[in-house]
């Protein structure tokens, strides 16, 4: 327990001390790097960030938003975010929306909610939900979905629940993106209990299954304080 209580300190330490080179979003404030940083040294497990993703991070997770083509017969498509955090991902989701687009953002934390609702009060066509994932139950399928959920925290469980759940929310050729830290998914598999381990190594050896199914590109990108590797999956209900 010393030992991972000293890892999340490292952690916090070193996203502040490199917190520039992050690129965070321009709508991001110290107020709210803070506020990221106390919700996950409380709850790492259920925090997937520590520090808010890096522009560089919310381009890429767009990718699929930003390069679609609409015609005058475009009627809009529906793009869901699981885990909004503090929305600096949301922010760059939202700004390459076309107007007919509607994005639904799910967070479960009550206190980045607050600062979600305030962050994208200027997006008329984004709806912030205070909920689990797992219990938003939308009346439509998505075109798009993006999560930044720390599956690897979140064990075997809730990961093959998830990933069931977003096939079952999803329209044909939904594109899925999620994230992962490589360098932390090495360094803290050594700090597991015997539990801890062996639900870890459930969620990779699940996570490699579905991205044989699924994979169709993934990028490192290492302008982020930790680098984080993205995967783009094509899901098929």
């Amino acid at each position: 327990m010393k030992l991972l209580k000293c890892l999340y300190s490292f952690k916090l330490s070193f996203g502040l001390l490199f917190i520039g080179f992050c690129q965070p979003t321009q709508s991001t404030n110290f107020l709210e790097v803070v506020t990221i940083f106390s919700r996950y040294l409380k709850n790492p497990s259920q925090v997937g960030e520590f520090a808010p993703l890096s522009k560089s991070v919310g381009v890429e997770l767009a990718r699929f938003i930003s390069n679609a083509s609409h015609d005058e017969n475009y009627t809009g498509r529906r793009f869901l975010e699981a885990g909004g955090g503090c929305g600096a991902t949301s922010v760059c989701l939202a700004s390459v929306m076309h107007p007919l687009d509607h994005l639904d953002v799910i967070e479960i934390d009550p206190e980045m909610c607050i600062i979600l609702k305030k962050r994208l009060a200027a997006f008329s066509n984004v709806t912030v939900h205070c909920c689990s994932i797992l219990d938003w139950k939308p009346q439509h399928g998505y075109d798009i979905i993006v999560s930044t959920l720390p599956f690897n925290s979140l064990g075997i469980g809730f990961t093959e629940q998830a990933i069931a759940y977003f096939i079952s929310v999803s329209n044909d050729l939904c594109m899925f993106s999620y994230v992962e830290y490589p360098i932390v998914r090495q360094a803290v598999q050594h700090f597991y209990s015997s539990d801890g381990k062996r639900q870890f190594q459930g969620v990779q050896n699940f996570m490699k299954v579905v991205r044989v199914n699924y994979l169709v590109d993934q990028v490192t990108i290492y302008r982020n304080i930790p680098p984080i590797t993205i995967y783009h999956l094509c899901l098929m209900p």
